[in-house]
């Protein structure tokens, strides 16, 4: 059995990955290594909860089929932050891909350019539009 904290970009839990999980996952589990866990959430009374995993992914091997999401306002919104998010999107090329969501028109636009789920890339991300406008899926 393995006890490890996740972090991401709203805060950390910790982790318990039993040995027949681990044997599958090992390769790629190591720090600053992003992950997509399943398991059971455990919580005891007076204590911090944890996830009982019953399934680790790497997180680059779902690239091919991740979206990320990027919610705005509106379109002035969207037109205000593009221009820096059209620049992020170019330092991080990849095969992930990228939908806007304008909130008020409830209007969907595809980005024209395929991304990287980079770490550094969703933390540019962040930076510009705030973590709470940004889904992956």
């Amino acid at each position: 059995m393995v006890c490890l904290v996740l972090e991401d970009l709203i805060g950390s839990l910790e982790v318990v990955v039993f040995p027949e999980q681990y044997e599958k996952c090992k390769s790629f589990l190591r720090e600053g290594a992003m992950v997509f866990c399943k398991g059971k959430v455990k919580k005891e009374e007076a204590k911090y909860a944890s996830l009982q995993v019953d399934s680790v992914t790497y997180f680059f091997d779902r690239e091919q089929t991740a979206v990320i999401w990027l919610q705005f306002a509106d379109f002035a919104d969207y037109q205000k932050k593009e221009v820096a998010v059209v620049s992020c999107m170019r330092k991080y090329p990849g095969n992930g891909s990228l939908r806007f969501f304008l909130k008020n028109m409830k209007q969907i636009k595809q980005g024209s350019k395929s991304v990287s789920l980079d770490k550094a890339f969703l933390y540019e991300l962040a930076a510009i539009c705030g973590e709470e406008n940004i889904k992956i899926k």
